[in-house]
């Protein structure tokens, strides 16, 4: 059985096919996709270890605020966490993608930036 339809395995190909409409069943190609499908999105979202410690900006990315580079974490909250007592341990344990190098990068950014407000 497959959900509520009867399937059974058609002698002499052994392809699966569903009793009522006839029709043949392609679950085990869904499963490949699915298992294919899982796997491609995983990749896409690896980080690209050149984009660590990097600050980027991007006008398709969280509203073009500037960002650890290959993430959309804007450099923003990582300041507020810091201003909030978060040490940069907690802080990768809330984002747990980051590396030391992004934190650094990230609240020199957010320091320059407010020096560059104050001029």
């Amino acid at each position: 059985m497959l959900g509520r339809k009867v399937i059974f395995h058609e002698p002499g190909t052994g392809r699966p096919r569903e009793i009522v409409s006839g029709q043949y069943v392609i679950g085990v190609l869904l499963k490949t996709i699915v298992a294919d499908t899982k796997k491609n999105v995983e990749k896409m979202h690896r980080r690209d270890t050149s984009k660590v410690g990097r600050i980027e900006r991007s006008r398709f990315v969280n509203h073009n605020s500037w960002v650890i580079g290959g993430t959309r974490i804007p450099t923003a909250a990582i300041r507020r966490f810091k201003e909030a007592g978060y040490t940069n341990a907690q802080i990768l344990k809330e984002y747990p993608d980051l590396k030391p190098r992004d934190i650094a990068a990230a609240l020199l950014h957010e320091e320059q930036l407010k020096e560059s407000r104050a001029a």
